[in-house]
């Protein structure tokens, strides 16, 4: 039997001997460990999950331990001084082949490693257990990519290709989440995710290279489970409690257990190129298991029994395309089901699927028609002082349970909008029994606070939201409001101990409470990553960065979003991701955030970022403009983004803030006038500031200036140049080098740093180079994802001119191609 190295699904590497590992590395370093300890292998393997590559992966690395690989049909020679070891793959082996296997274990003491798949009712009837040679072999399981197996093989594959740029946190996810674990469908992705261009929805549909891979895990299964695995396509993301009572579980268990389907927090999930894949192979009807299960959830709905959001739209888009099913339940159920999954969208921040849900039902369902339904329909806020006005005039809203409708609403989180409070009230008058179910009157309180905070009253709003802060399973979501509302008045006040202390906090209650199961839990999820956006851009507006803990939450949040298709939570996780890499001065994490939610996002919050960040100008998407979370956002964009471009664009962004009273920025206002002249006036002394933070930076810049310090200069300079302040930097050095001239050893601890600004600063004097037209030209449609040989014969130039072109385009703007996002070209002129 010969062996044949698997190929790389990428450009190979040069020194072919290396090995490939895909995530492998610890299940090679165990095989050549058993090998040494004189056991033979079999490693156990689903379809898809690498048999073939890890065979290959052994023979290279059991090589360069000194092992030589044989085949089964040729002679061992007896002078070698390296021990054979023969590499196989049992599901292919004959009788004929084994008894030659066992020949060569006995007369050559050979050693084997052998792969196959693991016995399942429908697999082959190949049983080798009673075999000899096989007998007291060691047996391993291959199973999934876990997610840093994943991040292995990105690494792995990386090296061995040029990519337009490392894939960033959020993409790596990305890859893990969409490819299920299967190496050769991660490889693919990471390819897909490398050669797609940064357009929106361009990575929502498996490239045709991804399905092929997908496809080939799929077909080995019988054509009996591919069906079974088809029947549950329309239930993706139904709760797997739910599933079992209708399904068969031995066909469950089985596909569980080859890892097509998983059931992750109890919820039915198949990677997405796995979905398109069962759909090519056979278009599946809705099963009448699944339409049963469909009219189980709008049941569940009806009578506000345990359901989960994503039952919910589950059974909105059943609804919307089985007329079989639109048979089986009634009208009220139906309109039922369809308002709760609008108000869900639009509790989510999409606004254009719940304004597609609104037309729908006041076009099938007309004597359901309602001023908020018709508000919806035009993507417009809600109306609290009207929705409390028709509950009291007795107009009946299509949800069972009045207080999960409310918390659908769009209530602001660190705000008060007039008729909240009413409408709080409407609804505990009809709804007595769920008061305490829900903790209206904890609910109420915490609004109450918010509108201190919106008033400016920071007081009154700590003292309303002190009694708030322990949660009990009734109201947590008044908690995580309260948080919001501390993390700003903190923020606003400089408190980064207060500050830390609200994150820890938050992020207790984050991790470690356990809410009770269905809609009310999907909702506590949203609100509390409503509520560790707001603290993020607390965080930034402070001038401080958010702590490790709590860029782990963000990262789970990242990971349970592109796990669970729920790209509301991924693109909020994503957004806060942002903001602690422009903190950290990461830039390539920070364009790869931004290239994902170009790419993914498509939420009202997600298009707003990508407006402010890209250098527009927005319409304010909190109301005021002069909220304290709006104050907040924009003063996070002022103190990474803005003065990371420079010391001007960092003047006009303080300029611009409304509020010139907040302390960050008359602190701000003090800096910027010592820096242009070189004379510290009047500086505020504000307690509880960091010192390696923006403002603290601030701080010692002014002293430093004012008292002739040198300390502070330095410690100022290290604190702007680690979060990008470039120019800030060097106007601490420009201070500096007059007080430490003759002191070798303080000059000799500035050079690293001098070093890093210089480099700095001159990629940003050739950033703001301007480009010609046909440079602009060129790197815009690079920047639109065009290769050189498509923008050659676009212009009618040669693909040489186009090279040039861009070569000295990115060069003016200090990015790589990958980098050539449009936002980038707004920013720079045009000669």
């Amino acid at each position: 039997m010969q062996h044949t190295d698997f190929p790389s699904p990428r450009t190979p590497i040069a020194d072919s001997s290396a090995p490939l590992y895909y995530g492998r590395a610890e299940t090679v370093s165990a095989i050549l460990d058993a090998l040494a300890s004189n056991r033979d292998v079999i490693v156990e393997a689903e379809p898809g999950l690498g048999k073939s590559m890890l065979r290959a992966t052994v023979a290279r690395a059991a090589h360069a331990e000194g092992w030589r690989t044989i085949r089964l049909d040729q002679p061992v020679a007896e002078a070698s001084n390296k021990r054979a070891l023969l590499i196989a793959d049992l599901d292919v082996l004959s009788t004929t082949d084994l008894s030659r296997l066992a020949d060569l274990q006995r007369a050559h003491g050979v050693r084997f490693v052998a792969t196959r798949r693991p016995p399942h009712p429908f697999a082959a009837p190949t049983d080798h257990s009673h075999t000899p040679a096989l007998a007291h072999a060691t047996t391993m399981t291959l199973l999934p990519l876990t997610l840093s197996q994943c991040d292995a093989l990105i690494e792995e594959q990386v090296s061995i290709t040029p990519m337009h740029s490392e894939p960033t946190l959020v993409e790596r996810r990305w890859v893990w989440a969409r490819s299920g674990g299967f190496p050769r469908v991660a490889a693919s992705l990471l390819e897909t995710l490398n050669d797609t261009p940064a357009e929106e929805d361009s990575l929502s549909t498996p490239s045709r290279r991804t399905l092929i891979e997908a496809s080939a895990v799929l077909t080995g299964l019988p054509p009996a489970m591919q069906r079974f695995a088809s029947s549950l396509l329309p239930l993706v993301g139904v709760s797997f409690t739910r599933i079992r009572r209708f399904f068969n579980r031995v066909e469950l268990s089985l596909l569980i257990e080859s890892h097509v389907i998983s059931d992750h927090r109890d919820t039915l999930v198949i990677p997405l190129p796995f979905q398109s894949a069962l759909r090519m192979m056979a278009e599946p009807e809705m099963t009448p298991l699944a339409q049963d299960i469909i009219a189980d959830i709008c049941a569940s709905v009806v009578i506000d029994a345990e359901c989960s959001e994503s039952e919910v739209d589950v059974a909105a888009r059943a609804l919307t395309v089985d007329p079989t099913l639109r048979a089986l339940i009634d009208a009220d159920a139906q309109l039922a089901v369809l308002s709760m999954a609008m108000w869900l969208a639009r509790r989510r921040g999409e606004s254009e699927p719940a304004a597609a849900l609104a037309r729908r039902i006041l076009t099938t369902y007309p004597a359901a028609a309602n001023d908020g339904l018709r508000r919806i329909a035009r993507q417009e806020g809600d109306d609290f002082a009207r929705l409390a006005a028709d509950l009291r005039d007795g107009q009946k809203v299509p949800v069972a349970d009045l207080c999960l409708w409310a918390l659908c609403l769009q209530m602001p989180l660190t705000a008060t909008v007039d008729g909240i409070d009413d409408l709080l009230v409407e609804i505990g008058e009809r709804q007595r029994d769920t008061i305490d179910r829900y903790g209206l009157d904890a609910h109420r309180a915490s609004l109450a606070a918010a509108g201190a905070l919106a008033r400016g009253d920071s007081d009154e709003a700590l003292h309303l939201t002190a009694p708030l802060l322990v949660p009990s399973h009734r109201n947590a979501l008044a908690a995580l409001r309260s948080y919001s509302v501390n993390a700003l008045v903190y923020a606003r006040r400089l408190d980064h101990a207060a500050l830390r202390a609200t994150a820890e906090g938050f992020a207790q209650l984050a991790t470690a409470t356990t809410f009770e199961r269905g809609l009310k839990a999907d909702l506590t999820r949203r609100m509390t990553l409503d509520a560790m956006t707001v603290i993020v851009c607390a965080f930034g507006a402070a001038g401080q960065r958010v702590p490790a803990s709590f860029e782990e939450i963000v990262d789970r949040f990242i990971t349970e979003g592109l796990v669970h298709e729920d790209l509301s939570m991924s693109t909020s996780a994503t957004i806060c991701h942002l903001v602690t890499s422009a903190q950290h001065d990461r830039q390539a994490e920070l364009q790869g955030d931004l290239r994902f939610l170009t790419r993914e996002a498509r939420t009202d919050v997600s298009a707003w970022v990508l407006a402010a960040v890209g250098g527009q100008h927005p319409e304010p998407l909190f109301s005021p403009v002069t909220s304290a979370l709006s104050q907040a956002v924009s003063l996070t964009l002022a103190v990474t983004i803005a003065m990371q471009h420079g010391q001007v664009a960092f003047a006009d962004a303080i300029s611009a803030l409304p509020d010139a009273t907040v302390p960050l920025v008359r602190l701000a206002q003090q800096f910027i006038a010592t820096a242009s002249t070189g004379k510290a006036g009047a500086i505020d002394q504000i307690a509880g500031i960091d010192e390696a933070t923006i403002p603290g930076a601030m701080i010692d810049f002014c002293l430093g200036i004012r008292d002739n310090d040198p300390t502070r200069l330095r410690r100022a300079a290290f604190t702007f140049q680690s979060m990008g302040g470039g120019e800030q930097a060097q106007a601490a050095l420009t201070a500096l080098a007059p007080l430490v001239t003759g002191d070798h050893a303080f000059e000799k601890s500035l050079r690293p740093l001098k070093r890093t600004v210089t480099s700095r600063l001159r990629a940003m004097e050739e950033k703001a180079e301007p480009l010609t037209p046909r440079e602009y030209e060129i790197a815009l449609l690079a920047s639109q994802g065009h290769r050189n040989a498509d923008i050659a014969q676009r212009l009618f130039l040669s693909v040489r001119t186009v090279e040039s072109h861009l070569y000295r385009a990115m060069r003016k703007l200090a990015v790589d191609r990958d980098g050539l996002h449009p936002s980038v070209l707004l920013r720079i002129g045009i000669d």
